[in-house]
């Protein structure tokens, strides 16, 4: 994946909102996309604006909506605008673009021989 942030001034003040949010959006993505990591993420949320492209869906991105489906796939690109300054007034924007999904049946695993 590679990664580009737009630099903008940072409150002081931000620095630990920017820390736990780092953790908890690496922690939640880890779920989904492979290789990301709490730096990476830290250097773009930062900024403020964080773009990551060409993202790699783990195969068992799936699984917790408990379907019997294996998949795999990408994310082309994902946004996300943090706007530090005001926080209070205005939304986290998040854009996911280009996502291609392939998922296929699992195998259903034999019965066992009695």
């Amino acid at each position: 994946s590679s990664l580009q942030c737009e630099r903008h001034q940072r409150p002081d003040c931000s620095a630990m909102l920017e820390s736990l949010f780092s953790r908890l959006l690496a922690r939640l993505l880890s779920h989904f996309v492979e290789g990301l990591t709490v730096e990476t993420l830290q250097f773009g949320v930062w900024a403020g604006d964080l773009l990551l492209t060409d993202l790699r869906l783990l195969p068992d991105a799936l699984d917790s909506l408990h379907l019997p489906l294996a998949a795999g796939g990408r994310i082309g690109r994902l946004r996300i605008r943090v706007p530090w300054t005001r926080l209070l007034f205005r939304p986290v924007e998040i854009w996911i673009e280009d996502v291609e999904v392939l998922a296929r049946l699992r195998e259903a695993p034999e019965p066992e021989a009695h």
